[in-house]
């Protein structure tokens, strides 16, 4: 070989040393620009409610299933999970509210009702915290009536990024919808404030998705007669609990829950079989310390069909939870387990 191929051979090698780093170069950045625009990276991530409320009575619901409500106005900042009650791909969620007249009357300079929907975990061990969607109520009923939330996010397409969610036309770590409004379904609640949005979850959709409509609509149960007959059904099935919990009958009581407590721990990423033992812990603390059931007649007891019509419950007229409920003498409460059955493939399953 004459020197001169020597040096051009020298000089190709040189030039796809260059070309080849300069192609792993732009790869790697554009993976990362993928990763970091396009995926949810987030390990366990815990999706929850973030209430930011003072002086406004409301209704928050997730999928049509109830999560927070107060009708005194009382302020709260609660954090509230809903792993359990949300699914990968479409979810919306509501604040309903009273009337113009209502709010109006009683909204004052430090008044506030806005609902946030967050997402945490870790991303390459770090913590984050994402707001994924939010709906801020403002007493301004001007037209238009965009103008009651026009302080919520802007629809459209999000990306998690550094601790801030960016809205971007190419992002895909979360959507939001527009905020519809539409009229009040639950008694004296005028407003229903809804918005959709997506999430990322790595758990099965959950069962009461796909369980039938109990009343054969959105939020049916219209009619004294409707109530009336629901209800013939599922009083007994509490009857049936309260016999099972009061007779401290373990090993009948917890087959019963199994169904809901795995997906429980799917939902929260505990070990299997977490959620159960839970369950029986706390009823063993009760058995121990002599509560007894807390009976109420049939009367005192009311029903709560899910928005969605999926799920319903029975429980204690006066406080709107508790369908087994143990007193406590001493400190004048009850230790309480709410019960939400869902109807299936012709059998009537405890889903939450």
């Amino acid at each position: 070989m004459t020197m001169q191929e020597m040096l051009m051979l020298k000089l190709h090698t040189k030039i796809l040393i260059l070309i080849t780093i300069l192609l792993t170069t732009q790869l790697m950045a554009c993976q990362n620009k993928n990763k970091s625009e396009n995926e949810m990276n987030i390990k366990q991530p815990n999706y929850y409610i973030k209430l930011h409320i003072q002086g406004c009575a409301r209704i928050v619901a997730v999928n049509g299933f109830e999560v927070e409500s107060d009708f005194k106005r009382r302020s709260s900042t609660a954090e509230i999970p809903i792993n359990h009650l949300i699914k990968n791909g479409d979810n919306y969620f509501e604040l309903m509210l009273p009337s113009q007249k209502n709010i109006e009357k009683r909204w004052t300079d430090t008044s506030a009702c806005s609902v946030e929907v967050r997402v945490s975990g870790t991303v390459e061990n770090i913590e984050v915290d994402y707001k994924v969607a939010d709906i801020v109520f403002n007493p301004d009923y001007s037209e238009p009536s965009s103008n009651l939330t026009k302080s919520s996010m802007a629809s459209g397409s999000y990306s998690f990024d550094n601790q801030k969610t960016i809205l971007k036309d190419d992002a895909s770590d979360s959507t939001l919808s527009e905020i519809s409004i539409t009229p009040g379904y639950e008694k004296g609640m005028d407003s229903v404030f809804q918005r959709s949005f997506t999430a990322n979850v790595p758990f099965p959709r959950w069962a009461f998705f796909d369980g039938e409509q109990l009343f054969g609509g959105f939020h049916p149960v219209k009619s004294k007669e409707a109530y009336r007959s629901a209800k013939d059904i599922l009083w007994p099935k509490t009857e049936e609990l309260w016999d099972l919990f009061e007779n401290k009958k373990l090993d009948q009581i917890l087959p019963l829950f199994e169904f809901r407590s795995k997906e429980y721990d799917q939902a929260f990423y505990r070990e299997p079989g977490n959620t159960l033992m839970q369950l029986e812990n706390s009823l063993n603390n009760v058995y121990a310390n002599n509560y007894p059931l807390n009976r109420k007649d049939e009367s005192k007891m009311q029903m709560l069909v899910s928005y969605a019509d999926n799920l319903v419950t029975i429980v204690n007229a006066a406080t709107s939870n508790g369908t087994v409920m143990f007193y406590d003498q001493e400190s004048n409460s009850n230790t309480f387990y709410n019960v939400y059955w869902m109807y299936k493939d012709g059998e009537w399953i405890i889903a939450r």
